[in-house]
């Protein structure tokens, strides 16, 4: 058995058994079943709930407790609600419990804190570097796998960093990419002129919908979705820049498809079987194995991919048998492609 089927396995145990530790309490706290001596006390529950269960998840395994922290975290968090939920409404120990939840927001920010001075020493050694090498979001993707490595926790920071870096700054990166020809992908069919408009539009809608949130639902209300939707915002401004700023690149070992805010793969130039362009009119649909990066225009080239290709996203590792992309100038991009060093 393999060590991902044996992590798997111990993962699906621990999820049955979590699932029958809450069955038992509900089932002892709402009378369902009888106890000598009365129900237990409700500490035994939140030691149950908030320390055996996160424990029991980080032993799964124990090298890798960098990775399944937050995890234990959420688990703690779920069994706080679960036990204040079943506790008796008389019972003094929850609502006491519900005040530390100012002291996870305080350790959360420490930890944000202390991982945005890790990327703005990285940032401030790049000062001494000339604004023609300068790159921002190399420099703090850099900082971040430092930092985080370069896990799953760490690649979606770095996505949150190029979020910050190209929403607020003025010149957020300059031509220092890796690969050695680079292709815009802001021009075609007016990707990057439709995603202006869309921002447009979105920011014009925020007020009124605050207003009329706030009129149905409360102020309380109001705000809550207007921060998430501001902050919504600030993700499509942030995307509508970095399409302008960010090229894919093409040199002798690799692909670097940069998308938008959330591509950013190094494909192998061993994986690529062929490269083609593709009729602009004829729309790419979705289908399992294709991943599309075309953004707000159409995919004009279409990369054939070797059978098992792995590609790694901010989430994770997805198995991709085609590459549907959106170029500025498709036909070079292609010809580039062919003609580089290793090409087919």
């Amino acid at each position: 058995m393999s060590q991902r089927s044996t992590i798997d396995t111990r993962t699906f145990i621990f999820v049955g058994v979590a699932l029958l530790v809450a069955m038992g309490h509900l089932l002892v706290m709402r009378g369902h079943v009888d106890v000598p001596g009365g129900p237990p006390p409700t500490w035994a529950m939140a030691v149950d709930l908030m320390l055996v269960l996160p424990a029991a998840w980080m032993l799964l395994q124990p090298h890798a407790w960098r990775r399944r922290w937050r995890g234990a975290l959420a688990i703690a968090g779920v069994g706080f609600l679960l036990g204040r939920w079943l506790s008796p409404p008389e019972d003094a120990m929850w609502p006491w419990l519900g005040q530390l939840r100012w002291l996870g927001v305080a350790v959360l920010l420490a930890a944000e804190l202390w991982l945005l001075s890790g990327v703005l020493r990285q940032l401030w050694r790049l000062r001494a570097v000339g604004d023609e090498e300068r790159n921002v979001e190399t420099g703090a993707a850099q900082a971040l796998r430092e930092v985080l490595g370069d896990g799953v926790a760490g690649r979606l920071m770095q996505l949150e960093s190029r979020l910050w870096i190209y929403a607020l700054m003025r010149r957020p990166a300059a031509m220092c990419w890796p690969g050695d020809r680079h292709f815009g992908v802001h021009r075609q069919h007016g990707n990057a002129s439709n995603q202006l408009g869309f921002v447009i539009l979105v920011a014009a809608e925020i007020p009124v919908m605050h207003l009329l949130v706030h009129l149905f639902c409360g102020a309380t209300v109001a705000w809550v979705v207007t921060a998430i939707s501001l902050y919504g915002w600030l993700f499509l401004w942030a995307d509508y820049r970095a399409t302008l700023w960010r090229p894919v690149s093409i040199d002798a070992e690799a692909v670097h498809l940069r998308y938008g805010l959330v591509f950013d793969i190094k494909l192998p130039r061993s994986a690529v079987l062929r490269a083609e362009a593709i009729d602009a009119r004829m729309p790419c649909a979705r289908k399992p194995g294709r991943l599309r990066a075309q953004g707000m225009g159409r995919a004009n080239v279409l990369l054939k991919l070797r059978p098992g290709t792995l590609v790694l996203l901010p989430w994770g590792e997805q198995a991709v048998t085609e590459v549907a992309l959106g170029i500025d100038d498709p036909q070079r991009f292609v010809d580039t492609l062919q003609a580089a060093p290793g090409g087919h």
